[in-house]
């Protein structure tokens, strides 16, 4: 018996060392491991996967300068762009601060615009500033070259005219060194350079503040078209420039009252959308509606595409239409159908979404991904609707989110 018992414990004893054995080793990797790391920092460390939770190598608290990949090495752009961010950091950590504070010396108007005006982050920004009191109106063009840190006085060099405090600062789109100062007459002052040089242009051959620009410069949304402007005077007539002024702007359209460029997607770059307003004489009081047109520049032909129309937009491949759905609307009350065109506006046809009325509104907020994303107002105006997604041809729509909040505050 005692034999035995003494075989059954030394065979314990052997079973509990091949169990414990690993632990142990693991125990002891451990705590030479880091003994091993210590003596070498750029000792190649190799182990086998199942000890790499075991530790972690401490990482490298020296600052570091600004990472750069290997085709930033040796561009003159990035190396002037790392030097610069290099010098702002050092600065940040000797008190200094990133942002400063311009005041302009004897300057009170209350009306300020500020457009970049420079390529290439060249540091030219353009300031007007408008106030009109009592029928009185001053101007003045401040122009910097260092990103706003000095400011040059620079009205003389546009006549020391004045400038409308709303949209009287306008940039082209396309190409930031081309802005525009809108007057209250029948002028405009338009620079190439970022507001280096200025040149006038005369819209009409009428004098006097009985004639003005009444609305933004429509832009083309064409890159390369970007030299053809479109401007609508407050006596509703629309003139076109296809060189940026340079030869003038020549008159189009009377009654005019929104226009828009055509696209590229819809081959109709070179054409102009316009509506015109349908005067009423008499005592005879309708709702307010307007045909839509079409100009062919290259042709010179206008055509009338659709009618009733209350509001129109152009994007990408779409042009939708808000229309009032009966062809004697007795009030702005009346319902109205969306339509939506494919082709330039050839052909129309009627959108898959509810009947509008005059508490209701509806906002196009996307059309440039092939399809339109469209809010539908509930009824009564509450500020919040649903979101429809349309298909392909912008005719089918499906409900894409509801509760969808938009609150109309124009």
């Amino acid at each position: 018996i005692k034999s035995n018992c003494t075989m059954f414990i030394s065979m314990s004893i052997i079973i509990l060392y091949l169990i414990l054995s690993p632990v142990l080793c693991i125990n002891i990797y451990k705590t030479a491991q880091p003994i091993r790391m210590s003596q070498s920092d750029t000792e190649d460390v190799s182990v086998n996967n199942e000890f790499l939770p075991l530790f972690r190598t401490k990482r490298d608290t020296s600052e570091l300068e600004v990472t750069e990949t290997e085709s930033e090495r040796g561009d003159a752009t990035c190396e002037k762009q790392k030097a610069f961010f290099s010098d702002k950091r050092n600065k940040l950590k000797d008190g200094d601060r990133l942002e400063e504070t311009r005041m302009f010396v004897n300057e009170s108007k209350f009306n300020l615009a500020l457009a970049w005006a420079g390529e290439n982050d060249d540091g030219t920004l353009l300031v007007l500033t408008t106030d009109v009191q009592s029928g009185q109106a001053v101007s003045t063009l401040w122009r910097s070259t260092d990103h706003g840190r000095n400011w040059t006085d620079w009205t003389s060099h546009v006549d020391n005219k004045v400038f409308r405090k709303d949209d009287g600062l306008q940039r082209n789109p396309h190409n930031s060194k081309k802005v525009y100062l809108i007057s209250y007459e029948h002028f405009i002052y338009l620079t190439e350079d970022g507001g280096q040089t200025w040149r006038r242009s005369n819209l009409t051959v009428l004098t006097g503040n009985s004639t003005s620009v009444g609305e933004q410069l429509e832009f083309h949304p064409e890159s390369k078209f970007e030299n053809y402007v479109a401007v609508i005077l407050n006596d509703r007539q629309l003139y076109v420039t296809y060189d940026n002024f340079v030869s003038g702007a020549k008159p189009i359209k009377t009654n005019a009252q929104t226009v828009k460029w055509g696209t590229e997607e819809a081959k109709t770059e070179k054409s102009l959308y316009v509506t015109t307003k349908k005067l009423h004489s008499g005592q005879n009081v309708v709702p307010e509606m307007m045909d839509l047109e079409r100009y062919d520049s290259e042709k010179n032909v206008w055509k009338t595409i659709l009618p009733r129309v209350v509001v129109f937009n152009v994007e990408d491949k779409f042009i939708y239409a808000s229309i009032f759905k009966s062809e004697n609307p007795k009030n702005q009350n009346d319902e109205r159908l969306m339509m939506i065109s494919t082709d330039g506006g050839e052909t129309w046809n009627e959108a898959k979404l509810p009947t509008l009325t005059m508490d209701r509104f509806f906002s196009v907020l996307d059309m440039s991904e092939g399809l339109i994303f469209m809010h539908v107002d509930n009824p009564g105006d509450t500020g919040h609707g649903t979101l429809y997604t349309s298909s392909s041809n912008g005719l089918v729509y499906s409900e894409s989110l509801r509760n969808h909040l938009f609150p109309n505050y124009n």
